[in-house]
């Protein structure tokens, strides 16, 4: 394969012919005229590059609520990328930084103004679902944090009262011997702080019927359509070449998070950090095979650790779990790494150690430099904009992003209402060249804490 787009991993993270088979893939068809190729050349108001959540929640209100000509262009198909392939958690998130950080850089108001897009995230996710009718197998009310420390006890404990004061959100701590009452017992563990918001789902269900409904309301939907490169014509506008098409746009929108290219525009190199995030999904558990363990709850979960699990039960019985510290995507290093993944599987839920997981699979997250979202105007880049960098965490984050960016490219919002925290220059990363060597000892620095009491 000849790398068109000089990025960061290797050609295995980015080939469109060997789709990872994910649960979410097996368990939803996807439609037939997502695939369509773009054929022509064509005018548009805006072209959205990347059909996940961000670029598919913008292209649907862009077309339905402001009649805009939308084209939205995909390598692979909408919902190809992580935005179809992740673990389902419509949860709080947003940024790699702590809470007391962002104080510290934004100061007191700033940062509260993110905490609250990060509700209402997950509201809009609620609204889009309600709206358009959608059927995305949802559960769990809430998310539970499992501390992995006595000391991230402690800190849970005392967090609890705050939230509901800063947020209005619920959240209870409860004690290891409380939550094995409660079917959430994990080993080795200290306790866990039930956040009373965001819920899980299935990720794939979600970007189809959001795609089914921009297709519905005059979305131009291109799928296997890889945007090889961008120009600008004397009148200022974008035109956006693929191989066997173009689309000349007033404004084009960059929804690629961690499958962003770093040559299209040239400007974007560096300016992201792509980060694996893996999962694996087992058989059905039985009722008699959850008990044995002490987990029955469905309420989707992450551990403490910086290096964090993230698991669920899933409605059919299937358990979910999630793991981060590869950085070698190839088949042969993400092979290796999913005995890793099994290893801490095992040690954190002993009982299932014998139970088979039928699937395996990878996909991209994407870093700031910053630590926050961004949305924006792309720096040297005029008429171009970006929705990205969810640290992770980009279900809710995304969705909400990617429709705050219709209202500013549609005329409706202006760019500085957004809180200050999605504002943040979207800087390169220091020698960029060398940002896999920072994430190897970034795995290992992170690794090291988590061990610490």
């Amino acid at each position: 394969m000849v790398d068109l787009h000089n990025r960061l991993y290797d050609d295995h993270a980015y080939d469109l012919d060997t789709e990872p088979m994910s649960w979410w893939r097996d368990s939803c068809a996807v439609p037939q005229f997502l695939y369509s190729p773009l054929q022509d050349d064509r005018i548009s108001d805006v072209a959205v590059i990347g059909g996940g959540v961000t670029g598919l929640n913008a292209a649907l209100r862009l077309a339905r609520d402001y009649g805009q000509l939308v084209t939205l262009l995909d390598s692979g198909y909408p919902g190809w990328g992580a935005s179809g392939r992740n673990g389902g958690f419509c949860c709080l998130g947003g940024s790699r930084l702590s809470e007391l950080s962002i104080a510290r850089s934004l100061g007191a108001e700033e940062a509260h103004r993110f905490q609250k897009s990060q509700l209402d995230a997950i509201l809009h996710v609620e609204q889009m679902l309600d709206q358009l009718g959608l059927d995305v197998d949802r559960h769990s009310k809430g998310e539970l944090v499992v501390a992995h420390s006595p000391r991230q006890a402690e800190a849970m404990r005392e967090e609890a009262p705050l939230l509901a004061q800063k947020l209005g959100v619920g959240a209870d701590f409860y004690s290891p011997s409380a939550l094995k009452e409660q079917g959430a017992h994990i080993s080795g563990h200290y306790g866990g702080l039930h956040l009373k918001a965001g819920f899980a789902m299935h990720p794939l269900k979600y970007t189809t019927g959001l795609a089914t409904a921009c297709h519905e309301a005059g979305v131009r939907l291109c799928g296997q359509s890889d945007v090889l490169a961008l120009s600008y014509e004397p009148t200022g506008r974008v035109r956006v070449h693929c191989l066997e098409g173009s689309v000349l746009a007033k404004r084009v929108l960059l929804a690629t998070n961690g499958y962003s290219s770093e040559r299209c525009p040239p400007v974007m190199a560096g300016r992201t950090l792509p980060l694996l995030s893996t999962i694996l999904v087992t058989r059905p558990l039985s009722k008699q095979e959850q008990q044995a363990q002490g987990w029955w709850s469905d309420l989707m979960a992450y551990d403490s650790r910086n290096l964090l699990h993230y698991f669920r039960l899933m409605p059919d019985g299937r358990f979910l779990f999630g793991m981060r510290g590869s950085c070698n995507a190839s088949e042969a290093g993400q092979k290796r790494f999913e005995s890793e993944v099994r290893k801490e599987f095992n040690r954190l839920f002993p009982a299932w150690a014998g139970v088979e997981h039928d699937y395996f699979w990878s996909g991209l997250i994407c870093m700031t430099a910053s630590g926050f979202p961004y949305i924006g105007p792309v720096e040297g880049a005029p008429n171009i904009w970006a929705a990205l960098g969810y640290h992770g965490n980009g279900l809710a984050m995304g969705s909400w992003a990617g429709a705050q960016a219709a209202d500013i490219l549609a005329s409706k919002m202006r760019h500085d209402a957004l809180p200050a925290a999605f504002r943040q220059p979207l800087k390169t990363f220091p020698f960029p060249a060398l940002r896999k060597l920072y994430i190897r000892a970034g795995i290992l620095g992170l690794g090291l804490l988590d061990q610490l009491p």
